[in-house]
């Protein structure tokens, strides 16, 4: 069993993402800012694109990531695999593993989730998109340090 699969279920779906070459820093890798903005596009990917949520109204309550090995530049896109961890009531986490093109996980990360309606309080989050975040349900990430 490789550590990437070990990381991420069956049921998460994969993203590539491109990493530009202005995301990286001085020491040669991939800014810990940027590894957030791949996240974030990932998220928006799938949420936006596979999932069909250009209605609900969601806000990132919380954000938890943690480096395992640097990202470098390349011209092989990474992937960020995702899948639902927690669903509850008006929120629920997404997890997250980034994979270079080796098949390395460099980053693993949470985030918490909360629908909100038109004066941005939380919401109930409808059946469909309970059953669709259903489909991509799976354990926990396995965060190291805690």
């Amino acid at each position: 069993m490789t550590e990437s699969s070990a990381v991420y279920p069956p049921q998460a779906t994969a993203v590539s993402i491109q990493v530009r070459f202005g995301d990286m820093d001085a020491y040669g890798h991939v800014n810990n800012v940027s590894t957030l903005r791949l996240i974030e596009e990932a998220r928006c990917r799938l949420l936006l694109d596979q999932l069909g949520w250009t209605d609900l109204r969601v806000l990132v309550a919380r954000q938890e990531i943690e480096y395992r090995a640097m990202l470098h530049y390349s011209t092989a896109d990474p992937k960020v695999w995702i899948w639902a961890s927690r669903v509850g009531g008006s929120s629920f986490e997404l997890s997250y593993a980034i994979e270079n093109p080796d098949g390395q996980v460099t980053a693993v990360a949470a985030t918490t989730i909360v629908v909100i309606d038109e004066n941005s309080r939380p919401a109930p989050i409808p059946d469909e998109a309970r059953a669709k975040l259903d489909k991509l349900s799976g354990p926990p990430v396995p965060f190291r340090g805690r």
